[in-house]
């Protein structure tokens, strides 16, 4: 099978730009993307997570894997919350994806799910962590908007791709 390593089925990480240059229409004069408002440099990675050429794809992407997590909380016992403005402690503007509370456990968790291109093996641990530094601002302002006084809301961010919450 085409773009296939030989004797695997893996598909080589050198192959993968490759793959991208040969569909028609490619310029082989340039790297450049071909979509006429956009300067990068055409990759997987960029067709998938940057152009502008596959940004409705890629919302709808997002929002497919929100509403599954969203689904699933519910179905566990969750209220659950998509697409929640918030206001964090440093006066900026945030849209939390899903904010969850199960109130007889005392929990809420803050959720942002991320599709990235594979980078690294630490890759995880960097959006987890750049995830967190958005959203561990907001949550005052959501216990007072969820929860009024109640000090239910652990003041921790929960942030977690764990599917046994």
């Amino acid at each position: 099978m085409a773009g296939l390593c030989e004797g695997g089925n893996e598909p080589s990480g050198s192959l993968k730009p490759f793959v991208i240059r040969s569909v028609p229409g490619r310029s082989f004069n340039t790297t450049r993307c071909r979509h006429p408002c956009c300067n990068g440099t055409e990759t997987l990675g960029h067709v998938l997570e940057f152009c502008r050429k596959t940004e409705l794809l890629r919302n709808n992407r997002h929002h497919k894997a929100r509403t599954g997590i969203a689904d699933v909380l519910k179905r566990r016992g969750w209220e659950v919350h998509e697409e929640i403005h918030c206001v964090s402690s440093l006066d900026s503007n945030r849209r939390a994806d899903i904010v969850a509370i199960h109130r007889t456990q005392s929990k809420g968790l803050v959720l942002d799910p991320t599709i990235r291109f594979e980078r690294d093996a630490l890759q995880a641990q960097h959006v987890d962590e750049e995830k967190k530094s958005i959203y561990e601002f907001c949550i005052p302002y959501l216990k007072v908007s969820f929860l009024g006084s109640k000090p239910a809301l652990d003041s921790r961010l929960h942030l977690s791709t764990d599917p046994m919450i």
